[in-house]
């Protein structure tokens, strides 16, 4: 199959980090994946980031993250779909990357992990390990933003300098110092995403070009409407979305992510089993889930499924 590789101008503006939904049984659940696919795909959605943290992909074997990977290129959606490829695994990273660009990814993801050396030359030692082989662009992901297994900006320069196929960086911190550092060190040669939507009007201020949240999974004509007001300089609306965006957040708060992402979608009509691997075992209240339901349903930017 041929691959369509993705420019790095390409990863800006919304991403969703895909839900990945279970079936009662604990199976993955690939038909309602491609309904949810298809129904962000007629919203404001400029790309998919399939089996990051929202994607539960550490609890998904290597079998089914291939089948995850297949089932999603076989959608028929015009939205680019980019893999997560990272693994606690160097032999499993390497295999999903081989078999990502051969199910024709135009780009894969790669989430650092827990496992690598603890330093800056061990980072570096892993992204080279796994990107300077690979044949379409990447897209690191830094689920920590700060610590000794999360890129320094001056490693990120070396990255971007010894590894060219390094596009793009979701980048998770609410540090404002931290994003303005990431940012004027490498926002030039590499696409900063931010990764927490709470913070993503001042994330914008620094350099960010888009936005890798959870929330994009229910309200992406929203985020997307924060970056429009923000780049044609309108900062009173893009402030008020901003502090819509965290109220609503603070909604779901009553159940843990991404059980409440996946019953807030379950609310908008969309039949996605409220089943996750990770996270508290939790007892969901009966209140909790009209709590949610209230918060989904009251807010102008989600959109029903209609099936």
């Amino acid at each position: 199959m041929p691959v369509l590789k993705l420019n790095k101008d390409a990863f800006r503006g919304v991403i969703v980090p895909l839900l990945t939904p279970f079936k009662p049984t604990g199976q993955l659940d690939l038909d309602a994946m491609a309904l949810l696919m298809d129904w962000l795909s007629r919203q404001r959605v400029d790309m998919f980031f399939l089996m990051g943290g929202s994607g539960e992909w550490q609890t998904l074997t290597l079998a089914e993250r291939k089948d995850m990977i297949e089932a999603a290129l076989q959608v028929k959606c015009p939205i680019p779909i980019v893999p997560n490829v990272g693994s606690e695994d160097l032999a499993d990273t390497l295999r999903l990357r081989d078999f990502a660009v051969r199910a024709g990814a135009p780009a894969i993801g790669l989430v650092i992990p827990e496992s690598i050396r603890p330093s800056q030359d061990g980072l570096l030692a892993f992204v080279s390990a796994v990107c300077e082989a690979c044949e379409i662009p990447v897209m690191l992901y830094d689920p920590r933003g700060e610590g000794t297994r999360s890129p320094t900006p001056t490693t990120m320069r070396r990255i971007a300098e010894e590894i060219p196929n390094v596009v793009a960086m979701k980048y998770r911190t609410t540090d404002a110092e931290r994003m303005a550092r990431m940012c004027g060190e490498v926002g030039e040669t590499i696409r900063i995403l931010s990764g927490v939507e709470t913070v993503y009007l001042s994330d914008l201020v620094y350099g960010a070009v888009g936005v890798v949240g959870g929330g994009g999974n229910l309200w992406p004509n929203l985020l997307a409407e924060i970056g429009q007001a923000f780049a044609v300089g309108d900062w009173r609306r893009a402030r008020e979305l901003q502090f819509l965006t965290i109220g609503l957040n603070d909604g779901l708060g009553v159940v843990p992510w991404p059980l409440s992402g996946k019953l807030a979608l379950r609310a908008l009509g969309l039949p996605i089993e409220p089943a996750v691997r990770v996270g508290p075992k939790v007892q969901v209240r009966e209140a909790d889930v009209r709590a949610i339901e209230t918060v989904v349903r009251n807010c102008a930017w989600t959109v029903p499924f209609s099936g």
